[in-house]
């Protein structure tokens, strides 16, 4: 588990401990519910968040191809083994997003945007996150409580760990609907032509960015 959470602190260029992710010990996204919303081959390049929106980061960029519905990169450094990444449709442009690295079957998740060319990434929980939960689960019908008892919280990490893909699926609507608070998502550029300058800036306005020259 250590090792994806390090491939996916590569791609999302965000600091990340193995402890504090979202995760299952298998893979709860089917093949037949994935989706391809990206381009079928792309260059991953991170930007980090300054002062007047977000600037390339120094973390180093990385290339996928479209295998199937998933994407798959080989070229993460001190990753043995390929970095997998699947997607799931919550709602217009909110992903689930479930992450592998090679043949382990552990699998981290996490809630991903994608529009003009930009991906956002959410992948982290904290106190805050629990908190939802706890109110989720106090003011819930049945049903929904049901569904996440499908997930377990470690109450000294805030790691999340789901049993469930109903429990998934429930997350992913929290998120869609801003109900569930995460740390502040990474953020890249996706670009089918690597030859092509970078954006000084990327610049987020309502659900739209902004490239700046």
């Amino acid at each position: 588990m250590r090792l994806l959470v390090k491939a996916m602190a590569l791609v999302a260029a965000t600091l990340m401990l193995a402890a504090c992710s979202i995760s299952s010990p298998t893979q709860l996204i089917a093949d037949e519910a994935a989706v391809a919303p990206l381009p079928d081959a792309f260059t991953y390049y991170p930007y980090e968040a300054g002062p007047d929106g977000y600037v390339p980061s120094k973390a180093g960029s990385a290339t996928f191809v479209r295998r199937g519905n998933d994407y798959v990169t080989t070229n993460l450094p001190d990753i043995k083994g390929e970095l997998d990444v699947r997607f799931a449709p919550v709602s217009e442009n909110v992903y689930l997003l479930a992450a592998k690295v090679g043949d382990s079957p552990a699998v981290v998740y996490g809630f991903a945007r994608y529009g003009d060319g930009v991906l956002s990434i959410a992948l982290t929980p904290d106190k805050q996150t629990t908190g939802a939960l706890a109110r989720e689960r106090r003011r819930s019908m049945p049903k929904t409580r049901q569904a996440l008892g499908g997930l377990t919280i470690a109450a000294d990490t805030n790691a999340i760990t789901i049993k469930t893909g109903t429990a998934l699926r429930y997350l992913g609507e929290m998120y869609a609907d801003g109900h569930l608070p995460l740390e502040p998502p990474a953020v890249a550029l996706i670009a089918e032509d690597p030859s092509q300058p970078l954006p000084s800036r990327l610049v987020q306005s309502g659900e739209d960015w902004i490239r700046v020259p």
